[in-house]
């Protein structure tokens, strides 16, 4: 989300008339960190003012349906974004607007050749692992010793983030 905000803020169009243009342009136009940062901390602000004035209380009138839902509609967004690269296809481009989750899908079925196999081998098996600790390992060690096992759920994203440059 955040990514968004910053490429549509701080996209500037070249001029390639004035060189003078796209300097003075390019230095009123803020850098990314300085748009994430507002960004952040704008958006603490608002939620502790919500605390601050008791309005957390709304939530609870929320539906178990809306919530399940709007978390269903926000896994499936996380989920089409993350194909290009659990599969390793690079180049796709960028889709904004009205049904840009379908496009997303139609551009992934387009460029499905360009499948890196090493990198979906090493997503099954990252996915794997994450599956086999979450679902047996955990409540083993749980019940043996009454706490959980952390997975080094960091170090396999991390492996996961690398393996597409193979």
């Amino acid at each position: 989300m955040t990514g968004k905000a910053v490429s549509s803020i701080t996209a500037v169009e070249p001029n390639s008339a004035d060189d003078l243009t796209n300097l003075t342009a390019s230095l009123a136009t803020p850098t990314p960190i300085q748009v994430a940062s507002t960004l952040t901390v704008l958006i603490g602000l608002i939620q502790v003012l919500i605390a601050f004035l008791g309005l957390d209380f709304v939530t609870t009138y929320f539906s178990d349906e809306l919530v399940g839902g709007f978390t269903t509609g926000a896994s499936m967004h996380v989920l089409t974004t993350q194909l290009k690269d659990i599969l390793g296809i690079k180049g796709l481009p960028r889709r904004y607007g009205l049904a840009n989750l379908i496009l997303k899908l139609y551009d992934l079925c387009a460029a499905i050749k360009q499948t890196n196999l090493v990198t979906v081998g090493l997503s099954t098996l990252t996915i794997f692992v994450l599956i086999l600790g979450k679902d047996h390992i955990n409540p083993l060690v749980k019940s043996k010793f009454h706490c959980p096992v952390p997975i080094p759920f960091e170090l396999l994203v991390f492996a996961e983030a690398h393996s597409s440059s193979l």
